[in-house]
């Protein structure tokens, strides 16, 4: 039982970092839609500053995402590293198919 509750609760811990990350990327496009809305009525360099800010922080939630994303599928043994010998057998198989 004890542990069911931990995992439950990782769980529950995993989601609320994540809808906060969303809600803080939607927050930075929030950010960009009204700076550059005000920078097109006024002309003032605040609002173009504070479009950019909300493009810094849009895209650091959504690297954020990804780097949550690739961690979880890494640890969990979906992502296999391709080195070296995998890439000499593909370039060896195409150039076989253009130089027969």
């Amino acid at each position: 039982m004890r542990k069911e509750l931990h995992r439950v609760g990782k769980a529950l811990a995993a989601w609320g970092v994540l809808i906060g990350v969303f809600l803080l990327a939607g927050e930075g496009i929030n950010l960009v839609r009204l700076g550059v809305e005000n920078w097109l009525a006024y002309g003032r360099f605040r609002d173009a500053a504070q479009a950019i800010l909300g493009l810094v922080l849009a895209g650091a939630c959504t690297a954020f995402l990804g780097g949550f994303i690739y961690h979880r599928d890494q640890k969990r043994g979906r992502i296999r590293r391709r080195g070296k010998a995998a890439s000499n057998r593909r370039e060896t198989a195409s150039n076989r198919r253009l130089h027969p």
